[in-house]
């Protein structure tokens, strides 16, 4: 690591990415052009910007120049400062907590923040999170798809001629390196809404490109699967074959259309072929075809041999048109239940069962572990499931591309419980090989050819099926990186059951030899001359031979007899298998099919057992994880976000040593087993969680002592779900088709006519539940993978087609003048007309026109009157409120003024009689200083002890009350009257008898207070009379 890689490394120790603020232990990246230190899917997500806007290093395994150093060294702060500087706070955490649920597409987030460069602008203010919306349940981890049993039919051929400087040189050559684009003739039916047809299948019908050949090759088959923008996965098998051209068919390879500017030059063997004068370097040009079934399950060996009959039905002479054969199983063959009841489906000279197993068993695996284990051996295929199970780039390559899905399809299946969350796209056109640089878990299949590519990516396990190794990545000291050992007690047991039943490497054998072929034994030169005749029965799985019923060595592994599918027990552990349906056709095939490999290798000494390697797999996960329910964290009301829902550190630290712990911890923090804790955690009625953990209750029953009481196993244990019904599906109809016998024989196969499909019959829905397919792609991943393909639906028509579309339009021009000729006449007569009445219309529309304006008008005019008049009389209103509110507050005012200077006048000439009445009953000057200091206040309390004072005072004194009110209360009625006491006795009357019956009371107690605390009552009396005596 040189000076410059260091710092950078160094400066990226400190930060978090600056996009989803995610952490960089696991790997740091950064997005050069803009000076950021990302995360791996980040990183993936800057990539989809393409180079010329975002270049993105890897921080360890890349060189770094001074001047790209130095833009590093700034650090996020500086990035989040000019390219956030316009988010609001709130809006980031609803998008950093919307890119952890999935809720928002990283790339749709970098593309606003870096190419649109929305937040370095002021409407980045006004931004609201977009949640995607998917269907999918509240779980989150399984999506719903349709009760169909096959979603299209589709017909990919030949397009247009790849015009370009490189191909025209190679065209020159021969027929093999004429490259053409792959097109979708005809697709039956029309596109679902819930289910459209995938855009690009015809480049997965192709993966190697669409080219010529100079010779005959045999039918090839092989099988993909595509992903849909919910997340479902799209099963597709495929036939490939090849139909020889004419001459003329030959040169119109070459035409170009009228409307194209771009010329092409016709090759000389193209010349030479079409005049017969050639010197014998291309005799014969055979051009490729392909049919695909496309459905969301995955009936491989099913939609095999349907494939099979229908091309062998183009090259006989059939009673039917082929269009019947092909409607009668996509539209109206009911798709059967899980257990129950099996779909018997009737082809010419052949039988097919359709069955899925029971809910307590194992998913479907209707195609054959033999592949895997012929071509590798068992050390390497614990190697590849350990990859698969630390979420490693895997790459499975191989010559076969038949090959290549059931493989893939073996090793996911043999990852039960768990599913795959990383990319997953088991064969891969060769158009989109740069899918392999991605950074992001993947398992992906290619030809072998790219192994010899100079530019091959160094930190993908390629997995090289045909001569049996693995070719690890290496690091940046060009050293192979080795992955942490499984688990040596569990994966002992797994390798030595391996041992036992899946013991069958043999990578040079004839079964894989002929594997790509769609016919081992060229069965479609025999054209079918029975159609009336169901032929040979394909059946589900059923009793196994004898000689393999030995080989099991226990008479407990024998099968239910009350159905196909039953239980398996073996000493170890009771579970429910599925015996797969396509294991079972390939071990009963005909002799016709396999006869030179199921002599050899079908029942020998090591006998292959599909449903022991299911389950020794099952067994090794449930003694890993037997206790992992213990340390799930259930979701509680005091749970913060950010808590993890399993507890990995106390896992490890009860269930694993020191040699194991490495593997525990990287597998347990994948997305597989963080998917599995949702499903135990939200949903736990989902059968393959519950499939699981009573998996683990029979096993830890072994170990429980007579007495206890044994863990709930009644999910596997119940058997109302086997099969013992079988429906029959009806056979194509005839109703629409001549009854005279006619017969309906191709000369190649042909193009699809919609009128010959007939009436489509509804098929009979077997189980009422929803169907339901578990959620294990990461949906935004594969489709940014898609739109790297290109796909054109056109119709690539023969040369016959072309000549009879010429006759057709020839007779359209034809039609068409004359129709011209009789336009012009008529437009003549119409003509007369329109000039008379053109005028009157005119003139009516504008008096129309002109009513219309006034009475619109007239009603704008009354609406604007009427609004003022509103608007005034609310301001009016307003206006008026104020204005009375205004004068109740001056007249309080007033009033108070006014009764303030009646009390202050009031209140002085009480105060001047008490002065007087005190002289005379010699009353203390204690008691009046508290008295006048105290009841100083012009309010009502200090009248109202006023005048008590002076009925106290005459009450001592002996006067009369008239007399002394008369004498003490000189009235004071206004500054231009004189005072008299007749008015102000009147006066006091009026004004000082209510305010002294309100304040009586109090004035009264207070009183006695000053009295009680200077002199008593009493002594008060006997002072005055002591008086009186000495004035006598």
């Amino acid at each position: 690591m040189n000076r410059n890689q260091q710092r950078v490394a160094d400066a990226a120790k400190h930060e978090l990415c600056a996009d989803c603020c995610g952490s960089l232990a696991n790997g740091a990246w950064a997005a050069v052009s803009f000076g950021a230190f990302v995360c791996l899917q980040c990183a993936g997500a800057h990539r989809q910007l393409g180079v010329q806007l975002s270049r993105v290093k890897s921080v360890q395994m890349d060189a770094w120049n001074e001047e790209e150093m130095k833009a590093m060294l700034k650090g996020n702060r500086i990035v989040h400062g000019i390219y956030e500087k316009y988010l609001k706070k709130e809006t980031k955490e609803m998008v950093l907590q919307a890119l952890n649920d999935g809720t928002l597409l990283r790339e749709e987030w970098i593309r606003l923040k870096y190419e649109k460069k929305l937040f370095m602008k002021e409407e980045g203010n006004q931004y609201q999170v977009a949640i995607k919306k998917e269907k999918r349940n509240a779980n989150g981890s399984i999506v719903e798809v349709s009760k169909r049993l096959v979603n299209y039919f589709v017909v990919v051929g030949r397009g247009q001629f790849t015009i370009g400087k490189q191909n025209v040189e190679h065209a020159s050559l021969g027929p093999d390196d004429v490259q053409f684009v792959p097109t979708i003739l005809d697709s039956f039916p029309d596109p679902h809404s819930d289910a459209p047809l995938p855009s690009h299948i015809s480049q997965f019908a192709f993966p190697e490109g669409f080219s010529l050949s100079s010779t005959h090759q045999s039918p090839t088959f092989f099988s993909f699967v595509l992903t849909n923008v919910s997340g479902a996965k799209l099963y597709a098998c495929a036939l490939k074959f090849y139909e020889e051209l004419t001459p003329l068919e030959v040169i119109s390879l070459f035409a170009v259309p009228q409307n194209d500017s771009k010329t092409t030059t016709i090759p000389t063997w193209a010349q030479e072929l079409s005049s017969g004068t050639g010197n014998g370097t291309a005799t014969s040009v055979f051009c490729p075809k392909c049919l695909i079934v496309i459905s969301h399950h995955p009936f491989f060996s099913s939609f095999r041999h349907f494939l099979q009959q229908i091309y062998r039905i183009s090259l006989s002479t059939a009673p039917m048109p082929l269009e019947r054969y092909i409607s009668n199983l996509v539209c109206e063959v009911p798709m059967p239940p899980q257990g129950k009841i099996q779909v018997q489906l009737t082809l010419p000279e052949r039988t097919l069962y359709l069955a899925r197993p029971p809910k307590n068993q194992m998913p479907l695996a209707d195609f054959s572990f033999r592949y895997l284990f012929q071509v590798l051996d068992i050390a390497n295929v614990m190697t590849v499931v350990s990859c698969l199970l630390l979420e490693q780039k895997v790459a499975l390559c191989s010559k076969h591309l038949s090959l290549l899905t059931p493989i893939a399809e073996t090793l996911i299946a043999l990852l039960f419980p768990f599913a795959w969350q990383g990319a997953y796209i088991p064969v891969l056109p060769s158009s989109l090989l740069d899918v392999i640089d991605a950074p992001v878990p993947f398992l992906v299949g290619v030809h072998s050819k790219y192994l010899a590519t100079a530019s091959r990516c160094n930190d993908v396990y390629f997995i090289d099926l045909d001569h049996n190794r693995i070719i690890s990545p290496r690091n940046e000291n060009e050293q192979e990186v080795v992955l942490p050992k499984m688990p040596e007690r569990e994966s002992t047991k797994l390798r030595a059951k391996l041992l036992e039943c899946a013991n069958i490497f043999d990578p040079y054998s004839v079964e894989i030899s002929k594997a790509d072929l769609a016919y081992p034994c060229e069965e479609y030169l025999e054209p079918i001359t029975d159609f009336a005749s169901s032929g040979m029965t394909v059946p589900i799985p059923g009793s196994l031979p004898k000689n393999r019923k030995s080989s099991l060595g226990s008479a407990e592994r024998k099968l239910n007899s009350l159905s196909q599918y039953g239980n398996l027990n073996f000493p170890s552990l009771k579970l429910l298998g599925h015996p797969s349906s396509a294991s079972q056709m390939a071990e009963n095939r005909s002799a016709s099919e396999y006869e030179q490999s199921s002599n050899d290798s079908s029942f020998s000494v090591n006998a292959f057992s599909q449903e022991d390697i299911r389950l020794a797999f099952l067994r090794f996960f449930v003694s890993l994880l037997k206790k992992y329910a213990t340390y799930l964290n259930c979701a509680t009301s005091t749970q913060t976000p950010t808590q993890p829902i399993f507890d990995a550190n106390s896992f490890l630290r009860d269930n694993s040593d020191m040699f194991s712990r490495p593997f525990l911890s990287i597998m347990i923090e994948s997305q597989m087993f963080q998917r599995f804790c949702e499903d135990r955690l939200y949903n736990p009625t989902l059968n393959e969680v519950v499939f699981f953990d009573q998996a683990i209750n029979q096993k830890l029953n072994r170990s429980l002592t007579i007495g206890k009481k044994k863990l709930d196993v009644s999910f596997l244990e119940d058997k109302s779900d086997v099969i013992r019904e079988t429906f029959v599906a009806p056979t194509p109809s005839t109703l629409g088709l001549p009854d005279n016998g006619t017969l309906y024989h191709y000369k190649s196969f042909p193009r699809l006519k919609k009128c010959l499909f007939g009436t489509i019959r509804k098929p009979r829905e077997l189980y009422a539940t929803r169907e339901q397919q578990r959620y294990v792609a990461p949906v935004d991943v594969h489709q940014q993978i898609y739109r790297l393909s290109t796909c054109v639906k056109d119709t690539a028509a023969s040369w016959d087609a072309t000549r009879r579309l010429i006759t057709k339009l020839q007779s359209y021009y034809r039609a068409y003048r004359h129709r011209c000729e009789y336009q012009r006449i008529r437009k003549a007569i119409l003509c007369i007309q329109h000039l008379v009445l053109a005028r009157l219309k005119v003139a009516i529309k504008g008096f129309v026109y002109a009513k219309r304006y006034q009475r619109l008008y007239n009603g704008i005019l009354l609406l604007q009157a009427r609004y003022r008049g509103k608007r005034q009389q609310r301001l009016y209103a307003r206006t008026r409120q104020d204005i009375i509110r205004l004068q109740s507050v001056f007249r309080g005012v007033l009033a108070r003024i006014e009764s303030h200077k009646w009390r202050l006048g009031l209140l002085g000439d009480l105060r001047n009689t008490i002065f007087g009445l005190w002289r005379k009953a010699y009353i203390p000057l204690m008691y009046r200083s508290k008295f006048w200091m105290i009841y100083d206040k012009p309010d009502y309390l200090s009248i109202g002890v006023h005048l008590d004072e002076i009925t106290r005072l005459q009450a001592i004194l002996g006067l009369k009350e008239e007399n002394t009110r008369m004498q003490v209360y000189p009235a004071k009625v206004s500054s231009t009257q004189p005072r008299t006491p007749e008015l102000h006795s009147t006066k006091a009357k009026i004004f000082i008898t209510p305010v002294l019956d309100v304040h009586k009371r109090k004035a009264r107690a207070r009183r006695n207070n000053i009295l009680n605390s200077t002199h008593s009552s009493f002594e008060i009396v006997r002072e005055q009379f002591y008086l009186s005596c000495q004035q006598s």
